[in-house]
């Protein structure tokens, strides 16, 4: 630990400055940072600086190229893995245009309705969480996709989206000061 908290702060002064650089190794950078995640996760400032990193390497990155390499780690890794990278699945939506994000839901929605079923509650928090996300990208037109959730599952799902959407209108609603 006492290396990788240099090295990741050193890792993201990079990628704040030199972002341009970092193109050609997206998906490389990517694995690295989420396998690094995984190996220093007892030290919470560690995962907390990895996950630093992930956001900001998935700010300067192209959208699909960071989704083609978590839609494999939704289906192949365990949590807390899987976990954090439905959480930046979840970051990435709101990229997206209605049109492309319809476009890969296909490719989304499998692995996402699968990790549902996890034992774990925080990855199926996680899983709700990025439904939501992709809700406010595409509202009505997500609603379809849904029908293989259980019925216990969408109604989960339709609490939060109506929990989010409902706290963004009386933010919209409340008075600027």
């Amino acid at each position: 630990d006492a290396m990788r908290e240099p090295a990741l702060a050193c890792l993201k002064d990079m990628l704040r400055t030199h972002s341009g650089r970092f193109g050609a190794f997206t998906e490389h950078v990517l694995l690295r940072l989420l396998a690094a995640a995984h190996a220093c996760a007892p030290s919470r400032e560690v995962a907390a600086s990895v996950e630093e990193a992930l956001e900001l390497l998935l700010s300067i990155s192209d959208p699909h190229r960071c989704i083609a390499v978590l839609v494999p780690v939704l289906v192949n890794e365990p949590p807390p893995t899987l976990q954090l990278a439905i959480r930046l699945q979840s970051k990435l939506v709101g990229r997206f245009s209605q049109l492309q994000l319809l476009s890969i839901l296909p490719q989304l929605l499998p692995p996402l309705f699968e990790a549902f079923k996890n034992a774990h509650a925080d990855v199926r928090k996680a899983v709700v969480f990025c439904l939501v996300d992709m809700y406010l990208v595409l509202g009505e037109q997500l609603t379809p996709h849904l029908a293989t959730l259980s019925t216990a599952q969408l109604k989960l799902v339709t609490i939060y989206i109506n929990k989010t959407t409902k706290a963004r209108a009386d933010r919209l609603d409340a008075p600027h000061i």
